[in-house]
């Protein structure tokens, strides 16, 4: 299966589910349709000290009682194979976990572990409720690193994006993502992404990608243990007849794995002009009336651009103040023919988001006005 169309795995999505697993990330034998197990969830941050733990009861609508959670490492001395470092029996809003697992069910209850976790050691959770078998998954921690450089280039229906980083210690593999949200969380991979193995890529960004990404243009590179990729990319859900995916929780079902963000500002000349092409797409180009290239784009900052083709000046059309619903359809004398996009405002876990649709509610015309540089004769009616 190519990399870079892989599904993201819903780490909560319940209906999906339904075999037990085994520590060595095989495919058990099924259990009776409801036996009564618990799911765990944990995705360890190197970091951070604080670490999220999901549970909930794999037959829905079973209420949970006396839930607690442990968290050990692998024993420092000889014959002992695993040392406690915290326990609670304290759940907490669920929005706490939901800041690092994105939207959630309101079935699962929250409980947060804490302590240092360092690559090169396996680290264990437990968790356990009334009346119910004790589920257990245990993990290596992924290493630190470091992006090195990103670039996003060209102008056409895609941009190519070159970026490179150091190695993580024990990561299978790495997601790499153009940022949609204010904050990073692990549900952000139902955008594009790609998945590799190597430290770096070289691949094509769809235009729609760009789009939608947040200013300023920001690379997320996420390291991944084996745990937690095999969990993410197999199965298929959705029916009675859905492939479960790999899971590493023993008496239970889920994952408990690890994950490590790194972020980088993109160098990019092409999502100032928004990496399209004519059309309906992230830019458009035309002849103005007096023989100049008029590019505009969808950039919240960046309206577009006129060139001179005989001399090669040219200008920047910056908006007074930001804003993704305003788009420069044509340059017409010293003025700017503009078409306000409808958009609608959604609060989701991590930020707010503005989503701008192609369709148009309003139409104006605004004085082009020059504001530093020096002008070119004719470039745009008499600056």
């Amino acid at each position: 299966m190519a990399a870079d169309t892989i599904p993201w795995r819903v780490l909560v999505l319940i209906g999906t589910i339904w075999l037990a697993a085994c520590d060595d990330l095989t495919f058990p034998e099924p259990p009776a349709l409801f036996e009564d197990r618990l799911v765990l969830i944990a995705v360890f941050n190197p970091d951070s000290t604080t670490h999220p733990v999901l549970v909930w009861s794999a037959e829905a609508g079973r209420p949970l009682n006396g839930i607690g959670a442990k968290l050990y490492r692998n024993g420092s001395t000889e014959g002992v194979a695993w040392e406690l470092l915290d326990s609670t029996e304290d759940t907490t809003d669920l929005s706490v976990c939901g800041r690092r697992y994105g939207d959630l069910f309101s079935e699962p209850r929250c409980l947060v572990l804490t302590g240092q976790v360092h690559a090169g050691r396996s680290y264990l959770v437990e968790v356990t409720a009334s009346g119910r078998s004790p589920a257990r998954g245990s993990t290596g921690v992924v290493g630190g690193f470091q992006i090195e450089s990103a670039a996003l280039s060209g102008a056409n229906a895609s941009a190519v994006l070159n970026a490179g980083w150091t190695r993580s210690r024990g990561a299978s593999h790495y997601l790499v993502s153009l940022r949609r949200y204010a904050e990073s969380r692990l549900r952000d991979y139902q955008g594009w992404f790609v998945a590799v193995e190597e430290t770096s890529i070289s691949r094509d960004v769809p235009r729609q990608a760009i789009q939608a990404a947040l200013e300023p243009l920001t690379l997320d590179v996420a390291a991944i243990d084996s745990n937690l990729f095999s969990y993410m990319t197999t199965g298929n859900g959705g029916g009675a007849f859905s492939i479960p995916p790999v899971q590493n929780v023993e008496g239970g079902f889920g994952v408990v794995g690890s994950m490590l963000l790194r972020s980088y500002q993109v160098d990019s000349a092409a999502r100032a002009m928004g990496a399209g092409q004519e059309g309906d797409g992230p830019h458009d180009f035309s002849q103005g009336h007096t023989g100049n290239i008029v590019f505009t784009g969808s950039h919240r900052e960046v309206a577009g651009a006129v060139v001179d083709p005989e001399t090669g000046c040219y200008a920047v059309l910056r908006k007074s103040t930001p804003d993704p619903t305003l788009r420069v359809a044509r340059i017409y004398a010293d003025s700017a023919l503009v078409f306000t996009r409808d958009a609608e405002t959604t609060t989701e876990p991590g930020g707010t988001r503005i989503v701008v649709h192609s369709g148009s509610n309003r139409v104006s015309l605004h004085a082009v006005r020059r504001v530093s540089g020096e002008g070119c004769d004719g470039m745009v009616g008499g600056m």
